[in-house]
């Protein structure tokens, strides 16, 4: 047993009283303070570890306190606290440094859907078009990492509208090739020339300028043209403006042709053999022009989409007694055929059911067929799973099959996978009685003014005869049928909306509201939004009433002032009816004389052109437009 320093002296006979065991005394009481001051810092250690875990409970109250506080506020208000959070998030949140693949998303989801806007200058200085296309160009100058994605979706989607952006694209990618920027190119997937004229006195620029585009865009997948009116009449000698200027005149056949020296035509040919998917001629093709356009199909074994406007099948040639004869056409993937297709056309429709081959045909739209097309879905019908015969009879114009009855029932033998079709509506005929096929699911007809109730009993009835899978019927509107786009039944989907859901489409003339039964089309006035062919809703049944918001019914949406044509434009609205006018004014802007531009001419004057109010808003004065 241990003994204290005290204890020892005692038993050793030492007197702790005498004064000299004073010192000992001192020492003995610095070993009693050392032993105290011990025992408080063990004290003091442990008061720090409850402090500490003191404090971490605390911190968890303090949290769990605020997450039943965001749950009870999310409870009460759910769409401030998760504008809130939303807020919060978008606060800490580095623009600059989002992956590059983000950005391009972001950026290529600022590109409408095509159908959405009128590309011409006929839609005025401040269409919605002109400015989704500044909004586009903006998104170039965010920050130094946005430029290049933001770069490559501005030019994804090329729009021509005026002859010179040809020559200055042309010459922007020269350039970046010289300096060994970024090829800007190979960014370029899809090229469309909407009513743009070209000169004759720059057309020798322009078509070398678009053969050097179409050599160097090697990832193109689509190129459409829209010709101008202008071009229309080309062939018309009685047309005004061949009979005040013919020299301005320049007809775009040589974008087909491969004739010549050099060949102009070979440039779209070589992007047709290399992966082009989706070509468009809307404008009408006479004789020489669709030959080239036979011999071009030759090679497109890529192409999945197909769109035609009318085209002239080849005449018989002076000193020959026989019509050339066209190529046989083969387009192992094509999916998707637009085409117009008249019964006073019957060379044309022998030639697509005898020389045309369309393995994988799904889509096929017939505009101005008044008949039942029989030979060709007999010939391309068997993968077809959607066809739109679209066609508005009238007393002018009447449907010419003598017994539709009989056309339609061979559906289920031409056709065996249709799913969606779309006819004109024919009172003197029971079609859904008369059609046979057990794959349909929608049904659209163009025209009728019926009900809601009275549709649904039409698709009901089609489910009691012989369309087992119907799912829909829908009344099409006639009023503005050559205003919607071709494929308007699928961009307004039968799928799209339910029972009694309504769903509002825009487009460049006109707006739709979407239900289950029938699309109506706005009418423009100036008091709202009133649909036509009003007597068609239905008062009593749901989903037929619809009281839209007190606004113009304009595309725009900023007020009557963006709605007013400032007499800049190319093509005034106002002037938009009268052809003659219209090319008058397409041509003012051009010298009279017919010498032959040089490049650098065509580029100065396209420049001068870039400085004109009519070019820009208000408050976008000096941007870069058209690139």
């Amino acid at each position: 047993m241990a003994t204290t320093p005290r204890e020892w002296l005692q038993s050793n006979g030492v007197d702790l009283s005498s004064g000299y065991s004073s010192n000992l005394q001192s020492a003995l009481l610095v070993d009693t303070l050392k032993e105290s001051n011990s025992a408080l810092k063990d004290a003091n250690a442990a008061l720090k570890d409850l402090v500490s875990s003191l404090q971490s409970e605390r911190d968890l109250l303090i949290d769990k306190n605020n997450k039943l506080v965001a749950q009870l506020a999310r409870r009460l208000n759910p769409n401030e606290a998760a504008n809130a959070d939303r807020e919060n998030r978008l606060s800490q949140l580095d623009l600059s440094k989002l992956p590059q693949e983000i950005v391009l998303r972001i950026c290529l989801a600022a590109i409408p859907d095509k159908y959405q806007h009128d590309y011409s200058f006929a839609a005025g200085p401040r269409s919605p078009w002109f400015k989704w296309l500044n909004t586009r160009t903006a998104l170039t100058l965010v920050c130094r990492a946005w430029n290049g994605p933001a770069s490559e979706a501005l030019y994804t989607d090329i729009t021509f509208r005026r002859a010179g952006q040809i020559p200055a694209l042309a010459r922007t990618f020269r350039a970046s090739a010289v300096v060994n920027a970024p090829n800007r190119a190979r960014y370029v997937k899809r090229i469309y020339m909407d009513w743009c004229t070209v000169m004759s006195h720059c057309e020798k620029i322009v078509r070398d300028d678009l053969m050097y585009l179409l050599q160097h865009c090697t990832a193109l997948k689509s190129f459409a043209l829209r010709p101008h009116p202008v071009m229309w009449a080309s062939h018309n000698p009685d047309a005004p403006i061949i009979r005040h200027r013919p020299h301005y005149i320049s007809n775009p056949q040589w974008l087909l042709s491969k004739e010549g020296n050099p060949a102009y035509g070979i440039a779209l040919a070589s992007q047709c053999g290399a992966g082009l998917q989706e070509l468009a001629f809307v404008g009408p093709l006479i004789s020489p022009q669709s030959l080239n356009l036979f011999c071009l199909l030759q090679g497109a074994v890529h192409l999945k989409t197909l769109i035609l406007g009318a085209v002239e099948f080849p005449n018989v040639q002076i000193g020959s007694s026989q019509p050339p004869t066209p190529a046989q056409v083969a387009l192992p993937r094509l999916e998707e055929l637009q085409l117009f297709l008249h019964n006073d056309m019957p060379r044309l429709h022998n030639y697509i059911c005898g020389a045309w081959h369309l393995p994988v045909l799904k889509r096929l739209t017939l505009s101005g067929c008044n008949f039942f097309p029989a030979d060709i879905l007999a010939k391309h019908g068997e993968m077809l799973e959607y066809l739109h015969l679209r066609f508005v009879p009238s007393t002018s114009s009447p449907w010419r099959d003598q017994r539709p009855e009989f056309g339609f029932s061979r559906i289920r033998r031409c056709c065996p996978h249709i799913q969606h079709l779309v006819v004109p509506f024919l009172p003197a005929y029971n079609l859904l009685c008369t059609i046979d096929s057990p794959t349909l699911r929608y049904l659209d007809m163009w025209g009728g003014r019926h009900k809601r109730r009275v549709v649904e009993l039409m698709c009901e009835l089609g489910r009691a005869s012989e369309l087992p899978s119907l799912r829909s019927v829908r009344i099409l509107p006639s009023a503005l049928a050559h205003i919607l786009p071709q494929d308007v039944p699928l961009i307004c989907h039968p799928t799209d909306v339910s029972d009694d859901e309504v769903r509002m489409r825009t487009f460049p003339a006109a707006r739709v509201l979407q239900t289950s039964w029938a699309l109506l089309t706005d009418c423009g006035m100036d008091w709202g939004v009133a649909f036509l062919d009003g007597e068609m809703c239905d008062d009593d049944s749901d989903g037929s009433n619809y009281e839209p918001e007190e606004q113009g019914a304009n595309e725009n949406g900023d007020g009557d002032d963006e709605d007013e044509d400032d007499g800049t434009s190319w093509v005034s609205d106002s002037e938009a009816g009268d052809l003659a006018s219209d090319d008058d004014t397409a041509l003012s802007s051009e010298e009279e004389s017919g010498m032959e531009y040089d490049r650098e001419a065509v580029l100065q004057r396209y420049a001068q052109s870039q400085q004109e109010d009519f070019l820009f808003d208000d408050d976008t004065d000096g941007e870069e437009s058209e690139e």
